[in-house]
């Protein structure tokens, strides 16, 4: 007598408990002045998320919000951002590369201030500057 063995084979499927990580809204490149604050932002949908944003790919200690701000720029700060989104039960996702350019502010070397006009009214300044060193 020949024995026949049924085997059945379960296949576990996410089963829509918890609901994945989409990045709806992502980071935007953007140029600024040396000195000046900018933020990062991103929005995203899924449960229970966590963040962690980089710069140049490597982490940035205690940026774990879906903002990350900057409150007065370097040339240090030059390069790409992402943030990493994640929790405990979903793969993790990453987003686009945001690139921050840092510009040195220009030097105002004179300006012409002797202007007449009314409240309200357009004016037009002369201003001289020049390249920082």
């Amino acid at each position: 007598m020949k024995k026949i063995y049924l085997f059945l084979i379960v296949l576990l499927c996410n089963t829509g408990a918890f609901a994945q990580i989409v990045i709806t809204s992502q980071p935007v490149s953007t140029e600024v002045c040396n000195g000046q604050s900018l933020a990062f932002y991103l929005t995203a949908t899924g449960e229970n998320l966590q963040y962690q944003w980089f710069h140049n790919g490597e982490f940035i200690p205690a940026a774990n919000s879906d903002t990350y701000v900057i409150p007065g720029v370097s040339l240090a700060d030059s390069g790409d951002y992402t943030c990493t989104i994640f929790n405990n039960t979903e793969p993790s996702v990453t987003s686009i590369a945001a690139t921050l350019i840092v510009s040195e502010s220009a030097i105002i070397v004179d300006i012409n201030p002797n202007v007449n006009a009314c409240y309200g009214d357009p004016v037009t300044l002369g201003v001289i500057a020049t390249e920082p060193n």
